[in-house]
């Protein structure tokens, strides 16, 4: 799926018409992870995470293929102790990005690599909290995306954002997350077939 997307976005971005504008950018922020799970015993865990895009857009529809880290971390109580609860997915996909004067909405697909685990040292009663809280270890997810964010104009090709996206990770939960970041036009010097 990966490669697949991959290949979509950058096909797509060679075929650009010259009206279009070719985009790069990153974001940082916080993420909450919550799933059914460790909602039920109120577990809450949350991570500082990053991202970074490329896109290429026409009028006020672009299309962008990204990169997003989502860690997040949590205390559960598990045999009488105190343990930490680790969840950290990466997603790789492609989005839609419907931008107005000041926001913009998206929507798109990603495959994410998820990893949890449990700080408990006895195997036994790790195992058993792992059945618990539906601990992935090691899995690889199908899931979408949707969003929101304020944008704002720096010059003639830079762009200031504040984001909330949800990721939900088909199976496993959800991530909300809230970053800033900025995104850059690409000179047409350095692509050969844009035009701003």
């Amino acid at each position: 799926m990966k490669k697949t997307l991959l290949c979509l976005l950058f096909t797509l971005i060679l075929s650009t018409p010259a009206s279009a504008v070719v985009y790069a950018g990153g974001s940082y922020g916080l993420g909450v992870f919550s799933a059914e799970p460790l909602e039920k015993y109120r577990v809450s865990t949350r991570g500082y995470g990053y991202g970074g895009f490329l896109g290429v857009g026409k009028d006020f529809v672009g299309l962008e293929g990204f990169y997003q880290s989502l860690p997040a971390t949590g205390k559960i109580k598990h045999d009488g102790g105190s343990h930490d609860i680790t969840t950290n997915a990466t997603a790789l996909g492609a989005a839609l990005r419907f931008g107005f004067h000041f926001f913009y909405l998206r929507l798109g697909v990603a495959s994410f690599q998820v990893n949890q685990s449990l700080s408990i040292s006895d195997d036994t009663s790790r195992e058993a909290a792992n059945q618990i809280y539906e601990i992935e270890e090691s899995a690889r997810k199908s899931g979408v995306l949707y969003g929101a964010g304020l944008h704002r104009k720096l010059g003639d090709h830079v762009r200031c954002f504040i984001d909330y996206t949800r990721y939900q990770v088909t199976g496993v939960g959800e991530y909300d997350t809230i970053s800033a970041g900025l995104s850059f036009n690409i000179p047409e010097r350095f692509l050969g077939f844009t035009k701003f």
